[in-house]
C-alpha cells in the first residue's frame, strides 16, 4: 500500500507542475481510518515533492471533523461550542428573554454568518455582477 500511495503523490506533483498549480502543503496530511489503536504510529514516510507529509488523527474536510476511528465527538463538540458562543452573544446583547425573539435572533445571526463567509470567500456579490 505504501508504494501505491507514494506513486499517487508523485503523479500529483507531475500533474501540478504540468498545469502550473501550487499545492497547499499546510493542508496536506496522511489520514488513515482504522479501528486499531496503533493507527498513528505507522513507519511509512510519504512525500509530495521534497516535503514529508505529516500523519493526522483528525482531519477537517468541508467543515466536518473526521477522526481516524470515525468518532465524531470532536465535530459535535465543535458545533456545540459554536452554538454556545452564538447563544451567549445574543443573550448578552438582547434585554428581552422572550423565547420567540431570541430564537429568531439566533437563526438570523447564523444566516448572517453564512452570508458573510460567502462574501469573504468569493468577494462582494455586487462587484462581480457587472
Amino acid at each position: 500500500m505504501s508504494c501505491n500511495l507514494q506513486t499517487v503523490c508523485d503523479k500529483l506533483v507531475t500533474w501540478t507542475e504540468k498545469w502550473q498549480l501550487q499545492i497547499a502543503f499546510d493542508k496536506c496530511s496522511i489520514h488513515r481510518i482504522s479501528n486499531r489503536d496503533n493507527v498513528g504510529s505507522c513507519d511509512s514516510v510519504y512525500r509530495i515533492g521534497d516535503r514529508i507529509l505529516r500523519w493526522s488523527t483528525e482531519t477537517r474536510d468541508l467543515g466536518v471533523i473526521i477522526h481516524n476511528k470515525l468518532n465524531f465527538n470532536s465535530h459535535i463538540s465543535d458545533i456545540a461550542h459554536k452554538a454556545h458562543v452564538r447563544a451567549s452573544l445574543i443573550l448578552r446583547t438582547f434585554v428581552t428573554r422572550d423565547p420567540m425573539v431570541l430564537t429568531k435572533a439566533f437563526i438570523t445571526y447564523g444566516m448572517f454568518i453564512q452570508f458573510w463567509n460567502i462574501v469573504r470567500q468569493y468577494g462582494h456579490p455586487i462587484r462581480h455582477a457587472v
